[in-house]
């Protein structure tokens, strides 16, 4: 819980061994910080949406409730396009945003959070499918840039490109000069 005198109109509460309380006085330096915990790991967190955002209303804190998703303006700008596209897309109606945004980060521990057990059995069933399919893949497993890495140069270009083909493929030295 923020300190009851602190001036900032907007706080932020990391759950943990100790509580981690942030002061904001900006809207804007507030919701990118948000937006950071999103999708960033925290060894303390369980899950990514452990915290607790507040806000001062008439000289008091108030918890607020908050939608992951109102924090990016389309799927697109998150981490996990695909899994986020498809849970959100599936299971919005029945399930917690912040349960289903979790699971989308690819946290399985997330799906026993969800009540009902025909959707969680559908979540689980969707969670193997988009891992099956490489939601999750980091760039080391995606075939995209495994195979540009034969030798630097190629493994450059496929950093520089992350894995598009748009090369001469009997020239790809001729765009990392250009890079």
């Amino acid at each position: 819980m923020p300190k009851i005198k602190h001036p900032a109109p907007l706080a932020i509460t990391i759950a943990g061994d100790e509580d981690r309380t942030h002061y904001f006085d900006d809207r804007s330096e507030f919701d990118d910080f948000v937006r950071g915990l999103l999708v960033g790991e925290d060894e303390l967190r369980e899950f990514s949406t452990d915290f607790k955002l507040y806000s001062k209303v008439a000289g008091e804190w108030v918890e607020v409730d908050f939608d992951p998703y109102s924090y990016f303006t389309d799927i697109d700008d998150t981490l996990y396009p695909l899994a986020h596209g498809q849970l959100l897309a599936n299971y919005s109606q029945w399930v917690n945003h912040k349960i289903l945004w979790d699971i989308a980060q690819g946290n399985s521990k997330a799906i026993a959070l969800i009540d009902d057990a025909f959707t969680r059995d559908q979540v689980e069933t969707t969670f193997k499918r988009l891992s099956e399919v490489g939601a999750w893949a980091s760039d080391e497993s995606d075939p995209a840039f495994t195979e540009y890495l034969d030798s630097t140069e190629q493994e450059l270009y496929a950093l520089a490109t992350q894995g598009t083909s748009f090369v001469d493929e009997h020239e790809p030295e001729a765009w990392l000069t250009e890079i």
